[in-house]
């Protein structure tokens, strides 16, 4: 079995004491380049630099719901 998460503490304790963690480097800009063309995202640019190396945040990133997260902080 294999799970994720962004942050080990959000796992239960008994859940982290009977896993082993692998830390995933964020993938260079070069090979994002090419998921991106790969998977023909739009907005490739704005998506890999917004990812920070992670192919699965560039491909699932709303943009309308970014920016209109960031106009709302902005706003405060």
């Amino acid at each position: 079995m294999i799970m994720t998460s962004e942050n080990a503490y959000d796992l239960l304790p008994t859940i982290r004491s009977r896993s082993v963690m692998f830390q995933l480097s964020p993938l260079p800009v070069e090979a994002m380049r090419e998921f991106a063309n790969a998977r023909q995202l739009d907005n490739a640019t704005r998506r890999i630099a917004l990812s920070a190396g992670s192919p699965g945040v560039a491909a699932s990133l709303d943009l309308a719901v970014y920016d209109k997260r960031r106009a709302a902080m902005h706003a405060c």
